[in-house]
């Protein structure tokens, strides 16, 4: 897959949403205020959730620091630092592989930062894809409620090229992934993250599909929840709505 496809997976805005926790909200702020100021400003919120991870063991302290690793390493590609940005997601996937916690939201987060890697190893998408894809099915298997699964699955089936196969599952586990709940868990501090990205994907693929009035449907749908969704409201325009 080339890198310039591929971009746009992590260019995506995580719009919050109602029940979104503290930590979850933190990090996608630190990340709007690195964008805005060309600082890195995750450093901070990293150390104070491995200091709570030491203090606690609770692994979800340990799942938020790989995520805060995923945005961090998007950020570092942003600012053209790919070597950066791909050393950052190696010590957040070894984090989540020497977890302990083989949670469903630890796995799809690590099959996240796999797929995402490719950016930096086009040479080995085939094989990084295949990981991923094991991680994201193991996921739905330890939880069948856990949207970002199946966002994952749908996701990568989505930049799959035909002639490996690639789209024949993007609108099954897409749709399969709006009726999730938010949350897969009952833990105060549980990842909602999300949903608009499957909206967008989903959107997207009609579009890709010249299905419009599909199309139209499922990106109106997203903007009524996500209305400051930088990705839907692109595809908008492209889809001529009003």
């Amino acid at each position: 897959m080339k890198k310039s496809i591929l971009f746009i997976t992590i260019l995506f805005t995580i719009s919050l949403c109602h029940s979104q926790n503290k930590l979850e909200n933190e990090i996608l702020e630190a990340y709007d205020k690195s964008v805005s100021s060309q600082t890195d400003q995750f450093q901070p919120i990293i150390d104070s959730l491995k200091a709570s991870f030491i203090k606690t063991k609770d692994p979800i302290y340990n799942y938020w620091i790989a995520f805060a690793m995923y945005r961090q390493a998007i950020l570092s590609m942003i600012n053209k630092n790919d070597n950066k940005a791909l050393k950052i997601l190696q010590k957040g996937i070894e984090r989540l592989e020497k977890s302990s916690n083989k949670s469903s939201e630890n796995l799809a987060l690590q099959g996240s930062m796999l797929s995402f890697s490719i950016n930096f190893q086009s040479d080995l998408a085939a094989i990084i894809s295949a990981k991923a894809n094991i991680l994201y099915n193991k996921a739905i298997q330890e939880n069948d409620h856990n949207l970002r699964a199946y966002l994952g699955v749908g996701r990568s089936d989505y930049y799959k090229p035909t002639e490996y196969g690639g789209g024949l599952k993007v609108e099954s586990f897409l749709k399969q992934a709006l009726n999730k709940p938010d949350k897969s868990g009952n833990h105060a501090l549980a990842p909602t993250w999300g949903r608009n990205q499957v909206y967008y994907y989903l959107a997207s693929y009609y579009k890709r599909e010249n299905r419009i009035g599909e199309a139209k449907l499922f990106c109106s749908n997203g903007l009524k929840l996500f209305p400051d969704d930088r990705q839907l409201k692109e595809l908008k325009k492209g889809l001529g709505l009003n």
